[in-house]
C-alpha cells in the first residue's frame, strides 16, 4: 500500500499520508514522487488524517518540501490535537504573502476533531460538525449545516462573507470578531453574514 498517494484537483495537489504507514516510509516516498518531473511547480494541499506527528517529524517533510520551492504548501487538514498545534508553528512559512489564491473546494463532511485550514477562500460540499473547526482566510461558504467552529477573514478582516445552508456554528470569528447570531435569524434556512467596513450584516438567502 502507498505511503503517499497524489490526487488532482483545482486547487492543487492534495498529499494523502496513510495513517498507519511508518513515517521513515512517507518522508522517502513523497521525496521520490516530488522528484518526478510531473511535480515541478504547483501548490499543495496536505491531509494527514488522524496520524499523530511529533515536532522533529514534521519538519522532516518540511525540509522535503523545501527542496520544491516551486511548489508551495497552500494548507493542511488532520484530525489528532497534538499534531494540530504542532502544525500551527509552521504556518506563517506555508503560507505565502499573497492573498491571490484560488479557492479551496473540500468535499465531505467534516467530523468531530477534524481541523481544515487553507488561505484562502474556502468552499464545504458537505457539513461542518460540532467539535469540527474551519479556518480560512477568506470567505467561507457552507453547502449543508454549519454547527462547528469557523475562524473566517484571517488575513483578510473586512469585506468577509460566510454563507450557510444551516447556520448553527457553536463558534464563529470573522476577522477578529466573535459572532453572536441575531435571535430572529432562522438556523433552518439558508442565512448569508458579511463583515463589510466593520459592519456585520446578516439575510436570508
Amino acid at each position: 500500500m502507498e505511503a503517499v498517494r497524489f490526487k488532482g484537483g483545482k486547487e492543487g495537489i492534495r498529499v494523502i499520508v496513510d495513517e498507519s504507514a511508518p513515517w521513515g516510509n512517507v518522508i522517502r516516498e513523497l521525496e521520490k514522487k516530488l522528484n518526478s518531473s510531473f511535480f515541478d511547480e504547483g501548490r499543495i494541499f496536505l491531509e494527514l488524517g488522524r496520524r499523530r506527528l511529533s515536532r522533529e517529524e514534521y519538519r522532516l517533510m518540511d525540509e522535503v518540501l523545501a527542496r520544491k520551492p516551486s511548489l508551495r504548501l497552500m494548507g493542511i487538514e488532520a484530525f489528532d490535537l497534538s499534531t494540530r498545534a504542532i502544525l500551527r508553528d509552521f504556518l506563517p512559512k506555508i503560507y505565502p504573502d499573497s492573498f491571490e489564491l484560488a479557492p479551496l473546494f473540500h468535499r465531505g463532511t467534516l467530523r468531530s476533531g477534524a481541523s481544515l485550514e487553507y488561505d484562502g477562500d474556502v468552499f464545504i460540499i458537505g457539513d461542518v460538525n460540532p467539535g469540527a473547526e474551519v479556518h480560512a482566510g477568506g470567505s467561507l461558504a457552507v453547502f449543508g449545516s454549519l454547527r462547528g467552529s469557523a475562524y473566517v477573514g484571517k488575513r483578510k478582516e473586512d469585506d468577509i462573507i460566510v454563507i450557510a445552508l444551516k447556520l448553527l456554528p457553536s463558534l464563529l470569528v470573522l476577522g477578529k470578531k466573535v459572532v453572536s447570531l441575531p435571535s430572529e435569524l432562522p438556523k433552518d434556512k439558508p442565512a448569508f453574514i458579511m463583515l463589510s467596513g466593520g459592519k456585520l450584516s446578516f439575510q436570508l438567502v
